[in-house]
């Protein structure tokens, strides 16, 4: 199961190194043998004409480090938000993320966090 993890968060990152991943996605993988992953979700806020969206994610690991986060725009066809870290993050056991549309368009993200 781990092994699987790992290789994910690596198809992940290289993916969004080379591959085509907006400038706006986020990365920061200090990844440690054993990491597990912590949250897997979809962050989605549709748009409003002429304005900028925004959206927030507070979550906690309880006891759990966190050693990788990767928030990716799942819909690269469209104009990315801007991806800003709150509090928290890699080294912490909590981050708060807040996610900033382009005018007119929305917020369509996929994020994962893994730690031990």
């Amino acid at each position: 199961m781990a092994a699987k993890f790992v290789l994910l968060l690596a198809s992940a990152a290289l993916f969004a190194a080379c591959c085509g991943a907006s400038v706006r996605d986020y990365v920061n993988c200090k990844s440690q043998p054993g990491d597990l992953l912590l949250y897997q979700d979809s962050v989605y806020k549709s748009s409003k004409y002429l304005q900028k969206v925004t959206q927030e994610l507070a979550l906690s690991t309880g006891n759990a480090v966190i050693h990788c986060i990767t928030v990716i725009n799942s819909k690269p066809s469209t104009p990315a938000a801007d991806v800003n870290i709150l509090g928290g993050g890699v080294g912490f056991n909590y981050v708060q993320l807040q996610f900033v549309s382009q005018r007119s368009h929305g917020i369509h993200y996929n994020v994962s966090v893994a730690g031990k």
